[in-house]
């Protein structure tokens, strides 16, 4: 597709992490990235649990970054849990 707005990101990450992929997810968010194509409440619970089935603790604390400076996503119930879970995966139990 030559232009990918947030739903078309969101499905694509969703997708790879549903199926196992999750570095192809985590790649998708890097390239969602660069687009400066914005997240919602959708992609971050998403990209969470990628990060958390890789163990990939920076780049989960780096979307936590980005849920903290957003107003909007820092009261939606299903990206705190997705931030309770990827902490756990990770073993940062204390950080859950």
């Amino acid at each position: 597709m030559s232009l990918r707005d947030t739903v078309v990101w969101n499905s694509m990450i969703s997708g790879y992490t549903r199926a196992g992929f999750s570095m192809d997810a985590l790649s998708c968010f890097r390239h969602m990235q660069r687009e400066r194509v914005k997240m919602d409440s959708k992609t971050i619970p998403s990209i969470l649990s990628a990060c958390g089935r890789e163990g990939d603790f920076l780049r989960g604390k780096e979307v936590h970054g980005r849920v903290v400076q957003n107003i909007e996503l820092k009261s939606d119930i299903a990206v705190g849990n997705a931030l309770i879970d990827m902490y756990a995966k990770c073993g940062c139990l204390d950080n859950s």
